[in-house]
């Protein structure tokens, strides 16, 4: 029997300048991030903290690439999962969902949202 463990971190936010206009770079912008990653469970767990993927560490990552400004939310996103496979070459899949709360459309939008998901076969 094949089991897998997934980690999620949901509602993630942050107050952040990605954008490509100008006024989005300056006054910035509430941003949400939701995380999972998927690997092999391997033996039968113990409670020891380096038998799993540290939910703390994904935290960090999402919180490092949100301080640095990007044009786009798809490259946020795939920093985002490039440095979760980075740490964790082991993992079965990541994926990294960047939404933009209200973006300046000129109209009603609750938010805008780029989603990358990497399967490492």
């Amino acid at each position: 029997m094949k089991e897998e463990i997934e980690v999620a971190l949901e509602g993630l936010e942050f107050y952040a300048y990605h954008g490509l206009y100008e006024e989005e770079t300056r006054t910035g912008n509430r941003f949400i991030v939701d995380l999972k990653v998927s690997y092999p469970k391997t033996n039968y767990l113990r409670d020891d903290i380096s038998e799993v993927v540290d939910y703390v560490k994904l935290f960090q990552i999402v919180k490092r690439e949100m301080e640095i400004p990007s044009k786009l939310l798809e490259i946020v996103a795939q920093k985002i999962v490039d440095a979760i496979f980075n740490l964790y070459p082991n993992i079965t899949s990541a994926e990294a969902a960047v939404s933009k709360m209200n973006p300046p459309f000129g109209s009603l939008c609750n938010k805008s949202k780029v989603t990358i998901r990497r399967v490492n076969e």
